[in-house]
């Protein structure tokens, strides 16, 4: 089976067929992708891992420990959102680091969109939430961003955001128990060198950038 066919057939399983559609639409040049709230007034209610574990914020000097468990992360990508002052928390068990995410600060970068998304002062993006497969199941990611919200809240942030393809049922599944709203898509179409990107929201609630 050809690289390409393994790909579509582990998103016919992940996805379905409406996960196959809009993978082939991402192709040819129209990409979308589900934004999630959490509103921040509250104290995010507490997550107990199966694992006992510590968090901390990653100083830049933490990057090659940080690389050494992502290494398909490009180094200079990953130091430049140490530069701009994003959020790296860390969860460690025994000292060493199992689970990783990131929260972004003014905006967030998407590779996958090929723009920066812009974000408010009190607001804030989570992105490349990674635990290592021999930690999952054991409740280390939403236990990493409960502790991220909480850090959030207490440094003024009213809301965090999340962004998540629309198919990845898994996924919105985990921020939804969290406490997560969607609140809008956002988006672009490509034609040759042409691009129109969108933002659609829902129900009066702002838009990336607004808070």
């Amino acid at each position: 089976m050809s690289g390409r066919a393994r790909r579509a057939r582990q998103l016919l399983d992940e996805q379905g067929p409406r996960g196959v559609w809009f993978g082939a639409l991402a192709v040819a040049g129209y990409r979308r992708l589900a934004i999630f709230e959490l509103a921040l007034e509250r104290e995010p209610s507490a997550i107990s891992p199966q694992l006992e574990v510590s968090f901390e914020r990653l100083a830049p000097a933490a990057l090659d420990e940080y690389l050494a468990a992502r290494p398909d992360l490009d180094p200079t990508r990953v130091g430049a959102w140490f530069e701009r002052g994003h959020l790296c928390l860390g969860a460690r068990h025994e000292g060493r680091l199992v689970s990783s995410a990131w929260a972004a600060a003014g905006s967030l970068p998407s590779p996958y969109l090929g723009r920066e998304i812009p974000l408010g002062s009190r607001e804030s993006c989570s992105f490349e939430s990674y635990t290592p497969p021999e930690q999952r199941g054991m409740g280390l990611g939403p236990a990493l961003r409960v502790a991220m919200a909480r850090q959030l809240r207490e440094s003024g942030h009213t809301r965090l955001l999340g962004t998540v393809l629309p198919e990845n049922r898994a996924a919105i599944r985990i921020v939804e128990k969290l406490g997560y709203e969607r609140i809008g898509t956002i988006g672009v179409v490509r034609v040759g060198p042409a691009r129109r990107d969108f933002c659609r929201m829902s129900g009066g609630h702002e838009a990336p950038g607004g808070v």
